[in-house]
């Protein structure tokens, strides 16, 4: 047992004398770098792999969205559309206005005249032509007094059954209707002096009525009763 105790003991020694020895032996020398040589191994130095990557904040949620108010496009229409309504009664109520105004106004002596002149073809056996061309003459409208004028005589033919009167019938016609009457050509010549003064629209003054326009007319009244 001692043995091994010294045995240990000596082995310990030497050790640390060994490592005396070789611990004092001289460092290698220093070499130096050149700046260019850190410069290149500076460059392939890489520390963004060392860089922890920023923190990234999880995304917000979205911001609740405030409900938008109902929309009134009904409303609008509706008010558009009693607008349109107000604006038709409103028309047809101004026209309707006009329309009884104009029925209500009195007649002048022009708008009696015309009133009473309308239509006479139509209204021939109902009508007082001779008081029609008594009025056409005082207001100097020779074109209407020629108008009545003929129309008295086609009423008085008619009455005597030398024609045969219609409201469908033309002038033309008439004059067939007169061909064998004793006084056929002073009835187409009266047929003409119409046409020409009311359909033709020429001028007829006071001497063309009284000097050939009336005479002849009078003449066909006269002679053929």
């Amino acid at each position: 047992m001692l043995f091994r105790l010294w045995t240990g003991l000596l082995f310990f020694f030497l050790l640390v004398g060994l490592s005396l020895t070789f611990g004092q032996t001289d460092a290698p020398p220093v070499r130096p770098i050149p700046p260019e040589t850190w410069e290149k191994a500076l460059k392939r130095l890489d520390y963004s792999g060392d860089i922890p990557p920023p923190e990234r904040k999880p995304p917000s949620p979205p911001a609740a969205k405030m409900p938008e108010p109902p929309k009134m496009e009904w409303l609008s229409d509706a008010v558009a559309i009693g607008l349109i309504g107000i604006l038709l009664a409103g028309a047809a109520w101004l026209a309707y206005w006009l329309l009884l105004s104009a029925r209500n106004r009195p007649l002048n002596e022009d708008d009696q005249a015309a009133e009473d002149t309308e239509n006479l073809e139509r209204r021939l056996h109902d009508s007082d032509l001779p008081a029609l061309l008594q009025q056409a003459l005082a207001r100097g409208d020779y074109r209407q007094a020629t108008r009545v004028h003929f129309l008295m005589i086609i009423r008085h033919l008619s009455e005597k059954g030398d024609i045969l009167w219609s409201q469908e019938k033309t002038n033309r016609q008439y004059v067939r209707d007169m061909r064998k009457h004793p006084k056929a050509s002073d009835f187409q010549r009266a047929v003409l002096l119409y046409e020409h003064a009311w359909y033709g629209g020429a001028p007829i003054g006071r001497t063309d009525y009284e000097r050939q326009i009336g005479p002849l007319f009078d003449s066909l009244l006269a002679r053929s009763r």
